[in-house]
């Protein structure tokens, strides 16, 4: 059990459950803010543009997180609200996209670490570049993770709002009960083992492609 770090690697525990709190309120933000900007204004009526964790994962989402290590996030969007014909694929988008930026601030950070701090032992610099590389991975695993097009993920929301031939496709009450539960199935075969490596190839590509990788 996830938990257990708590007692073998408390840094290591610590800094998962604070990137991870971090990296989903930043994502469920960025739907608020989208919604916002194309004309719905249900996050902010009901009090979600905040960096409560609460308000964002709720009691449930946070024990998993220090029980198992996951954890979900939720922002109450109005679609009934929003301008334009493809404003909600933008709002579904907009949680992915932040958490690539995120991402991208992080590997800037560790380069920029590991550059100027090249050749030096400190448990502190360790330490944070090891913060710096669970904050990198992680946004990439929510990014990535949540561009699966399967319910109630941002990618299949984006796809079923912009492509009437995807929704209507996807339109059956089996797909969209049980769909969720097979993902989780498929990402404990080997199948899952293939995401995982994409996500570690993805963020070491991203290293690669800013600023200070060459140390």
């Amino acid at each position: 059990m996830f938990f257990q770090t708590a007692f073998d690697d408390p840094l290591r525990f610590c800094a998962w459950i604070l990137v991870v709190m971090i990296s989903i309120i930043v994502h469920e933000l960025a739907h608020g803010a989208m919604a916002l900007r194309l004309g719905d204004d249900t996050p902010r009526l009901l009090g979600r543009m905040t960096f409560d964790p609460l308000v964002h994962m709720g009691a449930l989402s946070l024990l998993l997180l220090v029980l198992f290590g996951i954890a979900f996030g939720s922002m109450p969007v109005d679609h009934r609200k929003l301008r334009g014909r493809y404003a909600g694929s933008w709002v579904a988008l907009a949680g992915p996209a932040a958490n690539f930026a995120l991402a991208i601030v992080f590997g800037l950070a560790l380069n920029a670490l590991t550059y100027f701090g090249a050749g030096s032992a400190s448990p502190v610099l360790v330490n944070v570049a090891m913060v710096l590389s669970t904050g990198l991975i992680v946004n990439v695993l929510l990014g990535l993770f949540n561009l699966i097009p399967i319910p109630p993920l941002d990618g299949y929301a984006a796809l079923a709002i912009g492509s009437r031939a995807f929704a209507s496709l996807t339109a059956n009450e089996f797909f969209h009960r049980y769909a969720f539960l097979l993902l989780f199935v498929l990402l404990s075969t080997e199948l899952g083992s293939g995401f995982y490596q994409a996500v570690f190839s993805v963020a070491a590509t991203l290293r690669d492609l800013l600023p200070f990788s060459g140390a």
